[in-house]
């Protein structure tokens, strides 16, 4: 059912892949801020559709965008394989998605968060057809009832179509981590979906 809605996702869409740039990152690493400009310039579209996807209802979309790149320019020194960089930034990206999941969680249960509920609709393109429209608010509201690692890993694997090695790189887990993670998301999601059909 997730990809058949997919794309109905709105309304941001990735840009193309373009070369990964080893010189651009090197330069970078090197302090070089026109260098850091044109990473940000190329990678951006990317970025935010991505973190969009992870989380369509969020209202902090570009907050979370310039805590991906700033977090990435602060740290670019440390990459190894300017290669890499895609995947490398991908992984802040997830990672900053994660923590700001698992900081509303906490503030939710002390009572100092309200829902997201509201927010569902942002997800949906107007092109959608309301039947669409509907799975993939019924979609969206699955994930949200997981466990915030295994709704990332389950988002990742399904929606991003990254492999279990990929997952585990962008998280920063182990491989049995992730496929454990993943087969109990899996039936978690599935039980999920099928209660809210109960409730209709």
């Amino acid at each position: 059912m997730v990809a058949k809605v997919l794309r109905f996702v709105s309304p941001v869409r990735p840009a193309p892949d373009g070369p990964t740039g080893v010189e651009l990152v090197k330069r970078a690493q090197e302090g070089d801020e026109a260098a850091r400009a044109q990473l940000f310039r190329r990678h951006f579209a990317g970025t935010r559709a991505l973190i969009f996807r992870l989380v369509p209802y969020d209202g902090e979309l570009e907050d979370l965008v310039q805590d991906t790149f700033v977090q990435a320019m602060e740290s670019i020194g440390s990459l190894r394989t300017p290669e890499a960089f895609s995947g490398w930034l991908r992984g802040i990206a997830v990672r900053v998605v994660r923590n700001r999941l698992r900081r509303r969680g906490l503030a939710r249960r002390l009572g100092l968060a309200g829902t997201e509920e509201s927010q569902l609709d942002i997800a949906v393109s107007r092109e959608a057809p309301p039947d669409v429209g509907a799975e993939l608010i019924a979609t969206y509201r699955a994930f949200r009832a997981l466990k915030v690692d295994s709704r990332i890993i389950l988002e990742l694997s399904r929606i991003e179509g990254l492999t279990n090695a990929e997952v585990a790189e962008a998280l920063a887990l182990s491989l049995s981590t992730v496929k454990r993670h993943l087969a109990s998301a899996e039936v978690e999601f599935k039980d999920e979906l099928n209660r809210q059909a109960r409730g209709r």
